[in-house]
């Protein structure tokens, strides 16, 4: 798993060093000031990566891993999530029970599961962006399916693994291939979050995914004008 994690170090260094050249401002992967540690008072499987940051962001990105998304994939995935927004970012085992599975599609309707995350977050007075990774299929009205989904009103976002596995398509299985996929998408929402809207731009995080091969084509980085959005845009979440 170590050697399987240094190639994709490696591949996001070598994609940020194109991007730049093709006037990408946001590094992925730079020398680290912070530090990878438990969650204070959580179990060993949660960790939370803290580093200084040049902006002045008061909440942090929470990511529930659900017992039935990928095992294993946590600590790549919220790494470079955090790594391409520049937020400090935290992963747990997901508290959050969620509901809206409708027999006749054998999927869960993605509006469903965001209103339970928006529950648990006004219970709790949660003021940091939450973001829940599932492996189950997930779709929205007049959809076939989704990868993911989000509400920034309320600062929940949720993503499914199940269609981003090359298993899926029946393809052989490419473990490295899905923490490249959960971290795009996964980043994509949470952009929504940040109040971004789609991107035109093919190689941004922000570009709409209508399919697998633009979501492998983007590039794990913001275009120049989103990363300016989010520096000069007050985030809000209602609680």
């Amino acid at each position: 798993m170590e050697q399987q994690y240094l190639y994709i170090v490696l591949k996001h260094l070598l994609e940020t060093i194109n991007g730049q050249h093709e006037g990408f401002l946001q590094p992925l992967f730079r020398p680290l000031s912070g530090t990878s540690k438990r969650c204070s008072g959580q179990s060993p499987s949660q960790y939370v990566y803290t580093r200084s940051l040049p902006r002045l962001l008061e909440m942090n990105i929470l990511i529930f891993w659900d017992r039935g998304a990928p095992a294993g994939l946590e600590i790549p995935v919220y790494r470079i999530i955090s790594q391409i927004l520049d937020i400090p970012a935290s992963v747990c085992e997901s508290p959050v029970l969620y509901n809206g599975f409708d027999r006749t599609r054998n999927q869960f309707d993605a509006s469903e599961i965001l209103t339970c995350l928006d529950i648990f977050s006004r219970r709790n007075g949660e003021k940091n962006l939450i973001l829940l990774v599932i492996g189950d299929d997930i779709y929205r009205q007049n959809t076939r399916y989704v990868f993911g989904l989000s509400r920034p009103a309320t600062g929940t976002a949720v993503i499914s693994s199940a269609r981003l596995k090359n298993e899926y398509w029946g393809l052989p299985s490419d473990e490295m291939m899905l923490v490249d996929r959960l971290s795009r998408e996964g980043a994509h929402e949470l952009g929504h979050l940040l109040h971004l809207d789609h991107c035109d731009n093919p190689s941004c995080i922000m570009a709409n995914p209508l399919t697998l091969d633009d979501l492998d084509n983007k590039k794990s980085m913001l275009c120049p004008l989103c990363l300016g959005k989010i520096q000069r845009s007050p985030i809000t979440v209602s609680i």
